[in-house]
């Protein structure tokens, strides 16, 4: 909610799965879309549907990993002309949790592991 100034998030892409369901739904606006990506974290999910149908909130989930080789070309060519610019112009953004050393990887590992951070944990080298 801070890095959207109190508005929320239009879309949330999930690796984690269930134990982020509850925070990733506070952090939405109405007609808000979650995409799992993945469920490192665990596949079930535990969710209040009145909820998600008064705000309109979507959940879909998406895995590239069985599909061929001809359609992930197509979502690639998408991705560039659709997304990649509103990467370069600031417009999508990674919500960095902290930056560390890469000397201390295994520390920030363990942050993640644990839940202690919101966001990516990126590992410095110099």
């Amino acid at each position: 909610m801070d890095f959207t100034a109190g508005k929320g998030a239009d879309v949330v892409l999930d690796m984690a799965g269930g134990p982020y369901l509850k925070r990733n739904l506070a952090c939405m606006v109405s007609g808000g879309r979650l995409c799992y990506v993945a469920a490192d974290g665990g596949r079930d999910l535990n969710l209040d549907v009145f909820d998600i149908s008064l705000r309109s909130i979507s959940i879909t989930g998406v895995n590239l990993r069985h599909r061929k080789v001809a359609e992930k070309g197509r979502i690639a060519d998408i991705l560039r002309a659709r997304i990649w610019p509103q990467i370069e112009q600031g417009r999508i953004r990674p919500v960095v949790g902290t930056v560390r050393p890469l000397a201390e990887a295994v520390d920030a590992h363990a942050l993640l592991a644990a839940g202690q951070v919101a966001g990516k944990v990126v590992l410095q080298v110099r």
